[in-house]
């Protein structure tokens, strides 16, 4: 030792090689790979080649893809990686694989000489949606939940809920907050359906169901939805006689009709939700802005109805419209989340970029 510095004259001294797990959780639920990083520190301009010892209660190729009992340093290489690869096993058990450096020829074992991952086993992966939205109280139809199970399936899981959303829990029939698999199931529904003396706020409320995270399974993607209560799902021909019970015209020929001619085709009145006897001060009238140098449209698009299609288009000359996936986008800008008719579109392309631009809401009956 001279000021501080270790003499060792022409002497190299051995590397010293260590481990680490730098990711130490591995999972059959993917799969998820894990990973040891080996280092060796000291001298590493020639290759050297360090022993492992490779032991833990999961099974060197048989649990994960196999691991060779010796890395292999390139000359001037600092670090070598292992994965940790799992198979999909029977196991419901967590695993462990534990690498220990040993001593070997050309260097000594560092700190840490072991380190390990863990292997999680095959859980049930679970989802939520809906396959039926709208549940109607006039006519008890009611909205349904699909609740899907894979990946693990030969036991039994409970998965538990958090129910939400507008409506009271009085407002429909009683729901559990847990749902039991049984081995081999893999589907279940979960129905919704209002009660006929329900008072629903503005006619639309909504249930929303979220799968909660649990130890015994795997949360899935979609882990959440909801379905609307409204008053009665509705067409244009129910709304005719529930407004303009006098009104003998036919359904198209309704539809094109200012009744009490206030500037808005009747038809325009369903759409949007607007008030069927003064439309003209309704606010839910499509509303057009600039935003963020994009022409968009919003409007209300009432989820009780039944036998409309909506389409935005734009144009360049008034002449040509056009509504392709190209040219039309639909966007969830951040609002109230429990707005639940407000639709917002807007055109691909920039203001600046476009001389002249127009858009519109095209509403079509059903056929």
């Amino acid at each position: 030792m001279e000021n501080g510095n270790l003499i060792t004259g022409n002497k190299v001294l051995p590397s010293r090689v260590s481990i680490i797990a730098n990711i130490p959780a591995a999972s059959q639920n993917g799969p998820v790979a894990g990973q040891f990083t080996i280092t060796r520190s000291g001298a590493a301009d020639s290759a050297l080649t360090a022993n492992l010892q490779i032991t833990g209660s999961a099974v060197n190729g048989s649990d994960y893809q196999y691991l060779s009992p010796q890395v292999n340093f390139g000359a001037g290489q600092k670090s070598v990686t292992l994965s940790v690869n799992p198979y999909t096993t029977s196991t419901v058990f967590t695993q462990v694989v534990q690498v220990t450096v040993i001593s070997g020829a050309s260097y000594d074992v560092g700190s840490p000489s072991l380190a390990q991952v863990t292997i999680d086993p095959v859980l049930p992966q679970v989802s939520i949606q809906t396959i039926e939205p709208i549940a109607s109280k006039f006519d008890q139809s009611p909205g349904v939940f699909l609740v899907s199970r894979s990946g693990l399936i030969n036991n039994s899981v409970l998965v538990r809920f958090t129910i939400g959303g507008t409506a009271p829990a009085s407002h429909y029939n009683t729901i559990s907050s847990f749902l039991n698999f049984n081995s081999q199931q893999t589907t279940a529904l979960i129905s919704i359906t209002p009660k006929s003396t329900a008072v629903l706020s503005n006619g639309l409320e909504s249930v929303q169901i979220s799968i909660k995270p649990d130890s015994s399974y795997r949360v899935m993607s979609p882990s959440t939805d909801r379905v609307l209560l409204v008053d009665q799902i509705m067409t244009l021909g129910i709304w005719q006689q529930k407004y303009f019970p006098n009104a003998t015209e036919d359904t198209a020929t309704f539809a094109r009709e200012d009744t009490g001619n206030t500037g808005v085709a009747n038809i325009f009145r369903y759409a949007y939700g607007l008030s069927p006897l003064t439309p003209q001060n309704s606010p839910r009238i499509p509303t057009y802005q600039i935003i963020s140098d994009h022409f968009s449209v919003s409007y209300k698009q009432p989820p009780s109805i039944s036998d409309l299609n909506y389409v935005v288009e734009v144009s360049d000359d008034l002449v040509n419209w056009r509504s392709a996936a190209a040219d039309i986008e639909q966007y969830f800008p951040t609002i109230a989340t429990n707005d639940f008719e407000t639709v917002f579109f807007r055109s691909k392309s920039s203001v600046s970029g476009t001389p002249k631009q127009f858009m519109r809401v095209r509403v079509q009956l059903q056929q």
